[in-house]
């Protein structure tokens, strides 16, 4: 277990001979024993007939890598290479290549605790899952810094906690050294790859596209200097490699490339290259929305849950009403604007949902009035209010459910599920004289239990002639 999930360490060489040799990772770290580690490929991301040359630089003439850049003096490969899958799986997974993504490898570097900054680390799974990342002008790249000192998480711009735009859900997939399985993963989405660095890599400088890097067999001398991860980008059969986008700027390799050939990747081969065995597959890329409130003038951010991005179009919603510090607000009008891919703004809606696809971040812009949410109106469908709609019992939180009697009468009040299944009585046959009145419902049904994530009905009938239905989502 120690050699294969790497929790790696990059430590630079102390001293770098020349300026074409880079820095490299040193040794391991024990791995965090609360990932879980798939023994097989799952179906999903196999594919029966590959073909025998595939380069996501060139698919069909779209290239949706981003731009080589250059790790300086700090041991930060896993940040870059990590950072590079991230940003060419929101392009790939959106189907939008021209989004101008430049994520922030820094912030990994300085607020990642699971690693150790300019020391090294491996991919960043639960950070990307949690927290995301913010762009490059955010928290800026330092080629400086090194392993005595890099930036503190500190440095992030003030903004950071509303531009954690992009995220990832990843798994860790065993791939017992399957040369296959590395094409069926990196034909899903680019790859974060480990390797063992060989000296006559380290010293590898400028070659040319066609040429193919393995070790020399023949040289006692090239043996391993430390390690390295990169993004694997596709293969060539026909050349018998894997190519590779580095972190050495575009004075390496062909253009910031390098190609690797099959047979030392095999633990088998007098000299492999290919350090763990392990792939982390992309699960699902991810956008966070962050949304806008505004109250007498005050502006309220607050944040939603990332959302999978996607290229087919989702729906959005928020509840009519809300709460703030034991206040309750009412949405008057809102508006949307998208960032990266366009910037029209649109004003319109109810105050309840709109669709458009996710395939960027996007700010939801709320105007919003303080609010008894109470009914003014006599009891109708349009006229029976409940907040919070969506609401989570499961969190202690129970629904309001406001209606104006206009004519004093006996009132029941009933919640159906979907099916018009009795849930449960909130008021039997009770007398009401004219009036505005609030009644609860915390969620339960008849016999105590939970209700069940869905859609359900409440029924206010007054026998005076009045009457009204309206919709309520139980959502965990």
């Amino acid at each position: 277990f120690q050699a294969l999930f790497i929790s790696i360490i990059f430590i630079f060489a102390s001293t770098i001979v020349s300026a074409s040799q880079q820095p490299v990772m040193k040794e391991y770290i024990p791995p965090s024993p609360k990932y879980k580690i798939l023994k097989t490929l799952p179906q999903r991301y196999r594919v029966a007939v590959l073909p025998d040359s595939f380069d996501w630089r060139n698919v069909d003439g779209t290239n949706w890598i981003t731009a080589v850049k250059n790790q300086g003096t700090c041991g930060s490969c896993w940040a870059f290479a990590a950072t590079g899958q991230l940003e060419a799986a929101i392009k790939i997974l959106s189907n939008r290549s021209e989004l101008p993504i430049d994520l922030a490898e820094q912030e990994l570097v300085s607020c990642d605790t699971t690693y150790s900054g300019c020391y090294g680390g491996n991919f960043p799974i639960s950070y990307f899952k949690s927290i995301g990342l913010v762009d490059e002008e955010c928290f800026p790249y330092d080629t400086t810094q090194d392993t005595l000192y890099w930036l503190p998480c500190e440095d992030i711009c003030d903004e950071a906690g509303f531009k954690h735009n992009y995220g990832m859900r990843a798994q860790i997939i065993d791939a017992n050294y399957s040369l296959s399985d590395v094409k069926s993963a990196v034909f899903h989405t680019p790859m974060f790859f480990t390797i063992a660095i060989y000296y006559s890599f380290w010293t590898l400088g400028e070659v040319s596209d066609d040429y193919v890097w393995s070790p020399d067999t023949s040289d006692p001398s090239d043996s391993i200097v430390g390690y390295h991860a990169m993004l694997c980008v596709g293969w060539n059969d026909a050349q018998r490699c894997f190519i590779f986008k580095n972190s050495w700027g575009n004075e390496f390799g062909a253009d910031g490339y390098v190609k690797i050939g099959y047979d030392c990747l095999l633990p088998s081969a007098p000299k492999p290259v290919w350090a763990d065995g392990y792939l982390f597959i992309t699960d699902a890329v991810t956008a966070k929305i962050v949304q806008n409130w505004t109250i007498s003038g005050f502006l309220i951010k607050s944040d939603t849950s990332f959302w999978d991005i996607s290229s087919t179009p989702q729906t959005i919603e928020t509840s009519q009403f809300f709460s703030k510090s034991n206040n309750w607000y009412i949405i008057e009008n809102w508006r949307w604007t998208k960032y990266l891919i366009d910037t029209t703004e649109t004003s319109s809606g109810d105050g309840y949902s709109f669709t458009e696809a996710v395939d960027a971040p996007m700010t939801i812009e709320w105007e919003c009035a303080e609010t008894t949410a109470a009914a003014t109106e006599c009891l109708s469908n349009d006229n029976l209010i409940v907040y919070p709609n969506p609401f989570n019992p499961k969190s202690g939180s129970q629904a309001t459910v406001s209606f104006k009697i206009c004519k004093e009468g006996y009132v029941d009040a009933k919640i159906y599920d979907a099916g018009y299944n009795l849930v449960d009585e909130l008021v039997s046959s009770q007398y009401y004289s004219t009036g505005i009145y609030d009644i609860f419902w915390d969620g339960k049904t008849a016999d105590g239990r939970t209700a069940v994530p869905g859609l359900y009905f409440i029924v206010v009938d007054n026998a005076a002639g009045e009457y009204g239905v309206s919709k309520i989502i139980v959502r965990f």
